[in-house]
């Protein structure tokens, strides 16, 4: 299927449905893949789409696996490349760029939520900060303060830290400096995690108010086209008699989006993303052949029932396509 594809939108559902086949099984060809769509050797457009792709086939009922392939697939992207895992978060965001790609409008706020959520689960996966202090974290206790050191490298709880017996500062001085700056490096810590959880609402919420704008200002700019075409009386005249159309000039009818989405999604491929879907459909199908002669080795048949009863319906439906065909010819 990734390798049919010849418009974008295609060959980017294709990459997506490859995901969701391979990220169970082999997690390298996660990072290879991965790796293409983020280094910016494929065109920034084909890799919003895939992001798109991923998150509208997110709850498919046909889907070949239960993972969250779209939170694996942008957790890999930005361990990679995060500064164009998050440009290309913010090229998606812009609802004209969705529109012109051929995406349904009313779906790209809840994508942007779900996109937001996988790129702040990515960044905690790989980020040093230490946002999930303990919860009865006063700062200093007695002798003994918390730090974080990193993910899990730190001292825990309770531990005694060794002073700077070589400072001219009291004990007791360094300790209280020291707690008290991770204290509030812890405080600062549990703010930014807070604002984190709401990042992905809040996405949403400005995704729909950018997509209502977007909508208008189409509205308003097709208004203004049609004025112009019509501005003549003879124009308006055509109009009346040809297309029973108004003749005022002036447009009132509402943007559709469906009919937006069926014009705009026929954006193609270019050839270094078409020829980027063909090796990754050569390697597939190569690896698929390799195995399923291991698997004919090891079971000692070429060929399973369920493959024989297959050809059986092929051959039936076959001989039925003849038949109606010349059914239609003489009907």
């Amino acid at each position: 299927e990734v390798g049919a594809g010849v418009m974008r939108d295609e060959v980017a559902l294709g990459v997506a449905r490859y995901f969701q086949l391979v990220c169970a099984k082999n997690y390298s060809k996660v990072t290879w893949v991965s790796d293409a769509l983020g280094n910016g050797s494929l065109p920034s457009n084909f890799t919003g789409a895939v992001y798109a792709e991923l998150c509208l086939t997110a709850d498919s009922v046909d889907k070949l696996t239960t993972m969250d392939t779209g939170a694996l697939v942008i957790d890999t992207m930005y361990w990679l490349h995060p500064e164009h895992t998050l440009y290309i978060m913010d090229l998606i965001s812009d609802a004209d760029w969705w529109y012109e790609q051929g995406f349904d409008p009313f779906a790209q706020p809840g994508c942007l939520e779900m996109i937001t959520e996988w790129i702040i689960k990515a960044e905690a996966n790989h980020s040093d900060v230490y946002v999930n202090p303990p919860a009865n974290f006063t700062g200093v206790r007695g002798g003994s303060i918390w730090t974080s050191g990193g993910w899990g490298n730190g001292p825990e709880w309770g531990t005694e830290i060794a002073p700077n017996l070589e400072s001219d500062e009291p004990i007791e001085s360094l300790v209280q400096t020291e707690g008290a700056r991770e204290a509030r490096a812890l405080a600062s810590a549990a703010r930014d995690a807070e604002v984190l959880k709401a990042m992905p609402a809040v996405a949403r919420a400005m995704a729909e108010t950018n997509m209502r704008r977007s909508m208008v200002k189409r509205q308003q700019a097709r208004a203004i086209s049609r004025a112009q075409r019509l501005s003549s009386q003879t124009s308006r005249n055509l109009a009346k008699k040809l297309m029973d159309s108004s003749s005022t000039g002036v447009s009132t009818t509402v943007v559709n989006p469906s009919a937006g989405k069926l014009m705009n999604s026929g954006q193609a491929a270019l050839p270094a993303t078409r020829r980027w879907a063909q090796w990754l459909k050569t390697n597939a199908t190569v690896n698929a052949g390799l195995k399923l002669g291991y698997a004919n080795d090891y079971s000692g048949d070429s060929s399973s029932t369920l493959d024989s009863f297959a050809t059986q319906i092929q051959a039936m439906a076959t001989r039925l396509a003849s038949f109606v065909s010349m059914m239609e010819y003489w009907g």
